[in-house]
């Protein structure tokens, strides 16, 4: 598997969207030329869509004002202007979503938890982006190499599951797991995963 760097930033700019509203969806990845195979792909999330729940009485119809999160490999990519602020005063949230914050995000906005992701490798940041809502990261990349090696890495759990059903004492009981090790790494894929590896390491309790 090889890994990359990429840039996860929230910002308002739809002009990383096609033009043509229409065609958005929650995800939204760019279709590259055929020659641009060594640039990672560059995603967009349409927040509104992520995170609205038609089912919450909360729900915005409108979708007003349009929020996105997108992977890009270059900054300079998403304009300084559009990008959301970092939100460091916990006071400035409205109770019931400071309420419903995890406690760890809360202790970061209170600068008592260092920054997640690898902006400490970065060296100088830009002034006009050192209070803006991004963070850069490493993943792997989805490719053909990549796709064989989870196939590989799911014989392997299952093999290694099976030993540990019946009992049989290993010398690296290990299980590889997390979005890496299968499909592109959504959600719904690691819960399946998890679910699949569970059923095999204990089959009486979820069958």
């Amino acid at each position: 598997m090889r890994y990359t760097q990429s840039y996860g930033v929230c910002h308002t700019h739809s002009g990383a969207l096609p033009p043509n509203k229409n065609l958005w969806r929650t995800y939204n990845i760019s279709i590259r030329n055929p020659g641009d195979t060594f640039q990672p792909y560059r995603i967009s999330y349409v927040s509104n869509r992520h995170q609205n729940d038609a089912e919450n009485p909360d729900y915005a119809e409108a979708n007003l004002p349009q929020f996105f999160v997108s992977l890009v490999n270059d900054l300079n990519q998403i304009p300084q202007q559009d990008m959301l602020d970092r939100v460091r005063d916990t006071t400035l949230i409205p109770a019931p979503l400071r309420e419903a914050l995890p406690q760890a995000t809360l202790l970061q906005m209170d600068e008592q938890a260092p920054d997640t992701g690898y902006r400490h490798l970065l060296g100088d940041i830009p002034a006009d982006h050192t209070n803006k809502a991004w963070t850069v990261f490493k993943h792997n990349v989805l490719d053909a190499d990549c796709c064989l090696a989870q196939e590989n890495i799911e014989k392997y759990n299952q093999m290694t599951a099976a030993a540990i059903a019946e009992g049989e004492r290993l010398t690296c009981p290990l299980l590889f797991g997390g979005g890496w090790s299968n499909g592109a790494g959504l959600h719904e894929q690691c819960l399946e995963q998890a679910e699949k590896i569970a059923a095999w390491v204990l089959p009486k309790q979820t069958s």
